[in-house]
């Protein structure tokens, strides 16, 4: 399972649990360690060939610098008809696919930028909008669905895109993803469902997703994307051991911190979260 591969040479200190299964640095708990026997030394009269080429380590920045610029898009069901979002578009690569990644409930784009410029680093341009209906006294999950939908027919021209989001962001880009013929999967970032809308579309997800989870907790729901995902047809689940759900903002700040859980602390968990998201949306759009 490639996801496997890439998630072991993402770890950071830390453990991630795979499909059930904790791992630690990519030794599957309740194994021990064999010794293992020097193999016999044989003569052979074949081709030499290279040692393989050695794993991107996604913890770390790309080669490519990125161009930021802020940008509004007519979107009807916005207050005023305009949604500002903003590009992180690799310099020096034509693009192949793009990266829709949308910030949690009572949040803004800015606490997206991190994943964003670090994504955009390894080569593919991601757009984090500002949702519009994410506010204490406007909630409407299927209205940003549609203002996304109605954002990428704007940006996208043609272009692919693999939806992702954190929190109720989250739960906006699956929603849209299941409106998206042509998208090439969908990334959760501790999603939460909210009115069972994530769980009612999850068997008609028709495109593959990840999950990369917290503990549960107050802001995360306990965790209720968990089933979510187990419904969806062709998905993987990944929980980082000590995640809170602000760990999952790049940055984040009181405003989340507050109210939901003070994050690890531990910029391990970060790195692993940045390793992981980066392989698979990588993986995913067909960069890796």
């Amino acid at each position: 399972m490639r996801l496997l591969l890439l998630a072991l040479t993402a770890c950071a200190p830390g453990t991630v649990l795979l499909e059930g299964a904790a791992v630690d640095h990519g030794t599957p708990v309740g194994t021990t360690d064999v010794p293992v026997e020097p193999p016999e030394t044989t003569e052979t009269t074949g081709p030499i060939t290279e040692p393989p080429a050695p794993a991107e380590d996604y913890r770390l920045g790309g080669p490519y610098t990125v161009e930021v610029r802020n940008e509004e898009a007519a979107v009807g069901s916005c207050e005023g008809g305009g949604m500002a979002y903003a590009v992180y578009r690799p310099n020096g690569i034509a693009p192949i696919a793009l990266v829709v990644l949308a910030h949690g409930w009572v949040r803004e784009k800015a606490f997206m930028a991190g994943w964003a410029e670090h994504w955009a680093s390894w080569g593919i341009t991601v757009v984090t909008p500002d949702l519009c209906h994410t506010e204490l006294w406007d909630t409407d999950h299927e209205a940003n669905a549609r203002d996304l939908l109605e954002l990428q027919a704007v940006i996208a021209q043609g272009t692919p895109v693999l939806w992702a989001g954190h929190s109720a962001g989250g739960l906006a880009t699956l929603l849209a993803a299941v409106g998206d013929p042509t998208a090439l999967g969908h990334l959760g970032l501790d999603l939460v469902d909210s009115d069972a809308l994530g769980a009612s579309v999850a068997p008609i997800v028709l495109v593959p997703a990840a999950l990369l989870s917290g503990e549960p907790g107050l802001c995360n729901e306990d965790g209720n994307a968990l089933p979510v995902y187990g419904a969806i047809p062709d998905t993987d689940g990944l929980r980082v051991v000590g995640a809170g759900h602000c760990d999952f903002e790049s940055p984040t700040d009181w405003g989340c911190t507050t109210f939901c859980d003070d994050g690890s602390g531990d910029a391990a968990v970060q790195d692993v979260i940045r390793g992981l998201s980066t392989a698979w949306v990588l993986w995913r759009s067909g960069i890796a």
